[in-house]
């Protein structure tokens, strides 16, 4: 598992330093990673979530477990609320308690998650991964926005956002594909193209990455105590408790490694996009994305040892 997942990271990385590049050479500027960006999540992510569901062998027992992963998720993610929360306390400027917080309940699950976990944990990774992004979902468009409107009239929660959105529709899309599968297969085309679309997400999203840490000077990145306390709870402090507390209930392996994972990813890229559209603190928003994001292609594959380690006891 370690190895398979270090040459993921290194792959992720090597796209990520492509997207650097053409961000450095002009290649792509702000308004071309704005639509990079929409593509991947109007696009993309929506078709690789269906793809992901649609593409698995269909048994009652896979479909008791998205279900559960979705269960899983909102635990998570509430789970994750509270240690934001606690963290969040010392910090007296109020945007910037409001983004962190938001950068440490909501991991890049989608963009980066779901190709990692495909890579990881195969088909059943990717399958779990698409309830699990429902979740993530639910979350961002009520907590999420609870979160980031405090003491603002115009950020307020949209029950219509919370269910209908690019994460929660797909998966419904493909959840109904895939209960009627014993009845009703996609032609090889149809299966295909919605692959093929879905394997824009892991390229793309990772040269927007790249130019996303562009944006900031190297020195500025790297140079700051506060983001490498932030960084170390995120991608390490907070997946290792995730770990333990799975051994100590007795979970199986692959929830143990399906929550390890989820829990280490790297901030997500919302919250920069969040931090632009309301102007809160969108420079220290992109310093965390690109600074976890770095630091994640060295921090998962450690994690995912530790958790090969614990496991096996």
């Amino acid at each position: 598992m370690a190895t398979i997942v270090l040459s993921m990271m290194l792959t992720m990385f090597i796209l990520s330093a492509a997207g650097y590049i053409c961000r450095k050479n002009g290649i792509i500027d702000t308004a071309f990673s704005k639509k990079l960006s929409r593509l991947i999540i109007e696009v993309g992510q929506p078709m690789l979530i269906i793809a992901s569901v649609v593409n698995t062998e269909y048994s009652r027992e896979k479909l008791l477990l998205g279900f559960s992963i979705l269960g899983i998720g909102l635990i998570v993610h509430a789970a994750l609320a509270l240690a934001a929360f606690l963290y969040s306390l010392h910090i007296k400027e109020l945007n910037e308690a409001k983004m962190t917080s938001f950068m440490m309940i909501f991991a890049n699950c989608g963009f980066l998650g779901l190709p990692v976990l495909g890579a990881m944990l195969g088909p059943d990774g990717l399958f779990c991964g698409a309830f699990y992004v429902i979740a993530f979902n639910l979350f961002l468009w009520s907590y999420g926005m609870i979160l980031l409107g405090r003491k603002r009239n115009d950020i307020k929660l949209s029950p219509k956002k919370m269910l209908i959105n690019f994460g929660t529709v797909p998966c419904a899309i493909g959840i109904v594909l895939y209960m009627i599968k014993p009845y009703f297969v996609l032609p090889d085309f149809l299966a295909n193209s919605l692959t093929f679309l879905g394997n824009l997400c892991t390229p793309i999203s990772q040269l927007i990455i790249g130019g996303l840490i562009a944006m900031r000077p190297l020195k500025e990145l790297f140079n700051s105590l506060k983001l490498y306390s932030f960084s170390l709870t995120k991608l390490f402090i907070i997946p290792c408790i995730a770990l333990f507390i799975c051994k100590l209930l007795g979970f199986s392996e692959f929830i143990t490694y399906f929550i390890t994972i989820v829990t280490a990813f790297p901030c997500a890229t919302n919250a920069t996009m969040f931090g632009e559209i309301y102007d809160i603190v969108p420079e220290y928003a992109a310093q965390v994305v690109g600074i976890t994001s770095v630091l994640s292609v060295i921090s998962i594959p450690i994690v995912m040892k530790i958790a090969e380690w614990v496991i096996a006891l």
